[in-house]
């Protein structure tokens, strides 16, 4: 990636360092909008690498992320491609009663898994390439933290320096993927036996998983990373941003499977 040269990369350091006081202080998300007006989605990507070199420091990598995957979510930001981000070990929850985000701004997403069967380290090329490196698929959960400083006025901009909003993610079983057509998904979440959301596996980049697959691989690649066997991929929400609450929570799949769990 060229680095736009309007940004200094001691301003760009700068600006990551106060987004990760933000988050060791526990306090909202700044935007860099506001920080550095006229920063752009490139630069950005140049703060998230930065901020990602402090969270790491301290954690792992369990996957990776895409949001901003359909052309509705696009549009409110006069974008047009997704997002990428990293989806943290420390938050990737192996109990299945997750604590509430002290935040208030916690999120729920339903979305599909993607899981390689070797290391990628190399751009993928193909539809076709993607399928034959992905040995499992699972039903997922990401929870997203929807900290921002200001919900009303956030950027793409803002999305992408803070690593695109990721905090935790919750996985289901996997299962073999040549098993399942993961574009035919559906999925029902209940909150307490109601219905809160619903969604399909199509609602995603190109109205194709695997499509999703595709781009959030490369731009991954592209951003130096190697995606390890056992990662997995988060390929965008199946439905909407719903806003936790307290309780028991159940996502049906259907034949990719169930998850359930408890905001605690």
């Amino acid at each position: 990636m060229i680095l736009n040269e309007s940004i200094p990369m001691k301003d760009i350091k700068r600006v990551a360092e106060i987004i990760f006081k933000a988050y060791r202080e526990r306090e909202k998300i700044p935007l860099v909008s506001v920080l550095k007006p006229g920063i752009t989605p490139s630069e950005a990507y140049e703060v998230q690498k930065e901020y990602l070199n402090s969270r790491l420091a301290s954690d792992n990598i369990c996957g990776f992320k895409a949001g901003l995957c359909t052309s509705g979510a696009q549009n409110k930001f006069d974008y047009d491609e997704p997002l990428s981000g990293v989806l943290y070990s420390s938050g990737n929850c192996s109990e299945r009663r997750v604590p509430h985000y002290l935040s208030g701004q916690m999120i729920i997403e339903t979305e599909i898994g993607l899981v390689p069967g070797s290391d990628i380290s190399s751009p993928v090329s193909s539809v076709k390439e993607m399928k034959d490196l992905i040995a499992e698929v699972m039903p997922a959960i990401e929870f997203p933290d929807h900290n921002f400083a200001d919900l009303d006025n956030y950027r793409v901009v803002d999305l992408i320096a803070c690593n695109v909003i990721a905090s935790g993610s919750l996985e289901g079983i996997r299962i073999s993927s040549d098993k399942f057509d993961i574009n035919t998904a559906e999925v029902c979440l209940y909150h307490e036996g109601k219905i809160m959301d619903t969604g399909v596996g199509r609602n995603t980049w190109k109205d194709d998983q695997w499509e999703s697959a595709l781009w959030l691989v490369n731009r991954i690649i592209e951003d130096g990373y190697t995606i390890r066997k056992g990662h997995f991929l988060l390929t965008g929400a199946m439905g909407s941003m719903v806003l936790a609450e307290k309780g028991n929570y159940r996502a049906d799949y259907g034949k990719l499977g169930i998850i359930e769990f408890e905001i605690i």
